[in-house]
């Protein structure tokens, strides 16, 4: 392990402790739900993966299993390749697994770099991306932070009517029960989730907020907090439940259920 690698595992351990020191209620309505939501993500977890040379996705029982699979398959691509070949791994994580193809050359280039190497503060911008492909760096470490779980991080707080959450920020998407719709021109047509429980408001609640570069370090500073208290389950599987549970419990919210 490098020293570089050492200090990032120090950091979301502290991020953790902090969690556990300061967000106790946050840390066990986290766990609580996890524990009802983890047995349907086998089953009701669903993201087609592209082909790729080297990994059949057919032969996993379950679209989880097989997304799971693939970031520790890419993991070992990752680890075993050099600069060139991470690139290239970057890239088909952001455009062709994401879905994203927005990114330039010189972003995807950038994100590669980061991924490597995370500095202690990180900024929210293109955290969607950069963040599938440090998931797959270390699968066990890193954890996918995109407009879906940022949205089940907060909705799930306000479910439980917690009166001191984490107040985790948002991230630009198209599902319409968490963002709305728009037309062509990008018009909005219908507000969603993200409209009704804006971040300021949810800031003006009293909910704390991570500070500057730290938002990423906090999520998963709580997921591995919850991890540890839930066995058998992969630090992947608790991402994909609040990605699954996402449009569901946004969209309960926004309707008063």
């Amino acid at each position: 392990m490098t020293s570089r690698e050492s200090s990032t595992r120090n950091q979301i351990e502290r991020a953790s402790q902090a969690l556990v020191r300061t967000a106790p209620e946050v840390i066990r309505t986290f766990k609580g739900w996890l524990e009802a939501e983890l047995p349907m993500v086998k089953n009701g977890f669903v993201w087609k993966i592209p082909e790729l040379d080297g990994f059949d996705a057919k032969r996993f029982p379950s679209s989880a299993e097989a997304n799971v699979r693939l970031k520790y398959f890419l993991s070992e691509k990752w680890k075993s390749g050099n600069a060139k070949d991470r690139e290239k791994i970057a890239e088909w994580i952001i455009a062709e697994w994401g879905g994203i193809r927005r990114n330039s050359e010189d972003r995807i280039k950038q994100h590669a770099k980061t991924a490597a190497n995370p500095p202690d503060l990180l900024s929210q911008s293109g955290i969607a991306s950069l963040s599938k492909v440090m998931s797959v760096v270390d699968p066990d470490l890193f954890a996918i932070y995109d407009a879906r779980v940022a949205a089940a991080l907060n909705a799930v707080q306000l479910q439980a009517k917690l009166k001191r959450g984490i107040a985790f920020r948002y991230v630009v998407g198209r599902n319409v029960a968490i963002h709305g719709s728009r037309d062509a021109k990008g018009n909005q047509l219908s507000k969603g989730f993200v409209h009704a429980y804006p971040f300021g408001v949810l800031r003006s609640r009293g909910w704390v907020v991570p500070g500057r570069g730290q938002n990423y370090w906090t999520y998963l500073g709580l997921l591995h907090a919850c991890k540890r208290q839930l066995d058998g389950y992969k630090l992947s599987e608790l991402e994909m439940a609040l990605f699954r549970a996402a449009p569901t419990i946004c969209g309960d919210l926004l309707n008063g259920s």
